[in-house]
């Protein structure tokens, strides 16, 4: 399927009662069960004969990875002066990179400054914006909980809810210019600020997986993560989990030729294996489009030994303005690599391990020599460079020609090697300062088409990858044209039409859809909280009142389901109790903008004006672009006669609100 120049949209705007929704879901049975390595991990909790935890649930047989370094101490040792390593980790002042005493970094098309403060081992996130008097307004604070990259190019920061849930915040550092600036995909005037949800398949390639049970990793379940996690990609993502090769190193029968066994070596796996181990992460054609899980594979399912290609349907896109081989982002180390010649044609002989070893970073000095040493395994003599007019290339300097630096497109402050190995550079200016787009996608394909999903199931996939990035309608019929043809037996792209359907406000259509899921998946709450905003579209608010009062107690910590009855509440004027249930959404997601305006105008109902504005106050720190928020806070100050608050609420409103004119009303 090729699609019409589709453009991927940043924000979607819903309706007042869509707003909340989460990104874009799928499922899987849960009698289901994923045929991989990790069927083959211990049954109990720890390991014999000592008190080591092993995990049981979505990624069972794992153990904490400095258990390695008893036996492979050196390994350990030098793994720490790897990227990956610190590819996520809490703030610690033994590790910062950053500098913390520049200016606030003022960031011109959002009209908004930010910073970061340090103070011992914590950090703090500052935001926020001047008023006409140039005195600050809408002012957001919050604690950094975890960085995530490792700072060789650069670093984000993330904060945790008291439910779990996780959120980038919008500043990052650069390393290769030590300078703070936008995140990507926050340089532009509208973007999604302090609210921007991780997802699993974000710490997927970041972190070792989490403990966390079984089949809470299916991709409908809602993203949230232990208040402990791991730090940093560990040894076990690699050489898969590590319990059954402790177990047996431990056992009083044991042989060198078990304890092999018991562990997997990349190195000794077959080619399309040895390379899924680092294509798991370092494979990603497209950040503006990626291709999602097989429909009957978890999130954390994936295990060293497996076939990447029967984990994930990865595709691949055409740009409106770029060629294919134009294009190039972070993370095209594999996609760029598969595309060279040298790697076609090694029938396997070269990978990334060919220059990369995974357990010790080469020195700065030696990598030139390190990397032509690689090239001349296969060339048996350097290429001439020193008779081309004007080179300043050493003759032993492959990678500079061959593989040049050149700035990414998705990160737009950041130079990386392009991994594509060819005779002469294609780029004319590599290293031209770009600014932050967003691609027209003018076709999409299955990257490796042998092991991609096929005729009308294929469809399907594609249908679901641009139906999770962009919701249109032509998305959502094609998707339901194609499960009808392809009469797929797996029920997760039918989560996928129906999550369509309601963004989309098709409300009759979502009770058909879900009223089919629930004779598969009768207790699923997912399908249930759909079904019961569906209700709220049509405005049956007593048929959704009676799926949402039970799904309240059943799911106490999905903030998006106490939201919606104390919308329900709210709509009953039954303002007390709504009160209650905004407060529960608070403590669940405190950040969430929507939970506070609607607690705002329920104080207001209770005459607590004072609270109220506080409230709407709270609303703007979180998103300065919230016209209600200006509107309703400029009326409060109106009526308790401050009219210089109202005025410079209402003035910043008509700069920086999504719909200005609104507040023009207000005198």
């Amino acid at each position: 399927m090729k699609t019409k120049t589709l453009i991927w949209s940043s924000a979607l705007i819903l309706s007042l009662f869509l707003i909340w929704l989460l990104p874009a879901g799928s499922i899987i049975s849960s009698s289901q069960q994923v045929n991989t390595a990790q069927n083959n991990q211990l049954n109990d909790p720890f390991v014999s004969g000592s008190n080591l935890h092993v995990t049981q649930g979505a990624a069972a047989g794992y153990v904490a990875d400095k258990q390695c370094e008893n036996c492979h101490a050196g390994h350990t040792e030098s793994y720490q002066h790897i990227g990956m390593s610190k590819s996520f980790k809490r703030p610690a002042i033994t590790h910062f990179i950053e500098s913390f005493d520049q200016a606030p970094y003022f960031h011109k098309p959002s009209e908004r400054y930010y910073q970061m403060q340090q103070n011992g081992d914590d950090l703090q996130f500052i935001r926020y914006q001047l008023d006409d008097q140039q005195q600050p307004i809408n002012l957001f604070k919050r604690k950094v909980d975890y960085i995530i990259g490792s700072g060789n190019t650069t670093r984000s920061y993330l904060y945790q809810t008291e439910n779990g849930e996780m959120f980038q915040l919008p500043l990052g550092w650069y390393s290769q210019t030590q300078q703070w600036a936008m995140a990507p995909g926050f340089d532009k005037p509208k973007h999604a600020g302090v609210t921007r949800p991780i997802q699993r398949q974000c710490l997927f390639c970041h972190n070792a997986l989490p403990d966390v049970a079984t089949d809470s990793d299916l991709h409908w379940q809602p993203h949230f993560f232990p208040k402990t996690l791991p730090q940093g990609i560990g040894c076990q993502r690699c050489h898969g989990p590590g319990a059954k090769h402790i177990n047996t190193v431990l056992a009083p029968d044991t042989t060198l030729d078990k304890i092999k066994a018991a562990i997997v070596n990349p190195a000794k796996l077959p080619v399309q294996q040895r390379d899924s181990v680092c294509f798991q992460c370092h494979l990603l054609p497209s950040v503006a489009l990626t291709g999602i899980r097989k429909f009957d594979r978890p999130d954390y399912s994936f295990r060293p030994g497996d076939d990447i290609f029967d984990y994930i349907a990865h595709v691949d896109i055409t740009e409106s303005d770029k060629s294919q081989d134009e294009r190039f982002e972070i993370n095209h180390h594999a996609y760029r690599l598969r595309k060279s010649k040298c790697f076609t044609q090694s029938e396997g002989a070269l990978t990334c391990i060919s220059c990369h070893n995974p357990h010790k970073k080469v020195a700065a000095s030696a990598k030139t020599e390190h990397y032509q040493n690689v090239c001349l395994s296969c060339h048996t003599e350097p290429h001439p460079v020193s008779a081309i007019a004007n080179t300043k290339i050493n003759d032993d300097d492959c990678v500079s020609c061959h593989m040049p630096k050149r700035r990414t497109q998705d990160v737009v402050h950041v130079v990386m090697t392009d991994h594509k190995i060819q005779r002469q550079l294609t780029d004319p200016q590599p290293l031209t300062t770009l600014k932050e787009t967003e691609p027209t996608i003018t076709g999409i394909e299955f990257l490796l088409s042998d092991k991609a999903p096929k005729d009308a199931v294929g469809e399907v996939y594609k249908a679901v990858t641009l139906l999770r990035t962009t919701p249109t309608a032509n998305y959502v019929d094609y998707l339901k044209m194609m499960l009808a043809q392809s009469k797929i037996q797996d029920i997760q792209p039918y989560f996928d039409l129906a999550q369509g359907q309601l963004t989309l406000q098709r409300y009759d259509e979502v009770l058909t859809t879900t009223s089919w899921l629930l004779s598969r998946e009768p207790d699923n709450f997912r399908v249930k909280q759909w079904r019961g905003t569906a209700f709220i579209g049509l405005n049956k608010l007593d048929e959704a009142m009676a799926i949402f009062e039970p799904l309240v107690a059943q799911q106490p910590k999905v903030a998006e389901i106490q939201f919606n009855f104390a919308l329900l509440l709210y709509a009953k004027q039954n303002y007390h109790l709504a009160k209650d249930y905004l407060a529960k959404t608070l403590k669940l997601r405190d950040t969430m903008p929507q939970a506070w305006f609607y607690q705002g105008l329920v104080n207001i109902h209770l005459n607590n004006k004072q609270a109220a504005i506080n409230d709407f106050i709270s609303v703007l720190a979180i998103d300065p672009s919230y016209t209600r928020a200006y509107l309703e806070l400029s009326k409060l100050y109106q009526q308790e006669g401050d009219a210089v608050a109202a005025k410079r609420y209402r003035l910043h409103g008509i700069k920086n609100a999504r719909e200005p004119l609104l507040l023009n009303e207000i005198q």
